[in-house]
């Protein structure tokens, strides 16, 4: 099984464009859990 598989990403930035970018980049080496949080605050409630 690929690792890509296997890891859960979050991706934390304030700029909309840049977390896309940055999502579509993942997908498309094969990431499939990718969250997105626009500030440390959003992200540290996500992993809670």
């Amino acid at each position: 099984m690929p690792l890509a598989n296997t890891i859960s990403v979050l991706v934390v930035d304030d700029q909309l464009t840049m977390r896309a970018l940055i999502r579509n980049a993942l997908q498309q080496i094969g990431f499939k859990d990718i969250r997105e949080a626009p500030d440390g605050e959003e992200a540290l409630k996500q992993l809670l």
